[in-house]
């Protein structure tokens, strides 16, 4: 794949995505046995960052300030693959 990308057949993308919460989720903690467990578990939004450069020397970027879906990623990576057939 990478020659037919240095012979220009085909283009290639190179994809990260990262997550970043104001708060840090509190998904368990350690309680002794008959006590309650007094941590909050604050929820708020996460910055989600998607990126990706592409092979002809784009970059492309995105940010999502939402909850953590696969709708983000996935419609930015359809969208992506719209831009980078163009």
């Amino acid at each position: 794949m990478v020659e037919k990308s240095k012979e220009g057949e085909i283009k290639l993308a190179y994809v990260d995505e990262a997550g970043f919460a104001h708060a840090q989720p509190n998904r368990n903690a350690w309680t002794e046995k008959g006590k309650a467990h007094l941590i909050t578990a604050e929820r708020g939004k996460r910055l989600n960052v998607l990126a990706a450069l592409i092979s002809t020397g784009a970059l492309f970027s995105a940010r999502f300030w939402e909850a953590a879906t696969a709708a983000a990623p996935v419609s930015s990576a359809c969208f992506l693959t719209a831009s980078a057939v163009r």
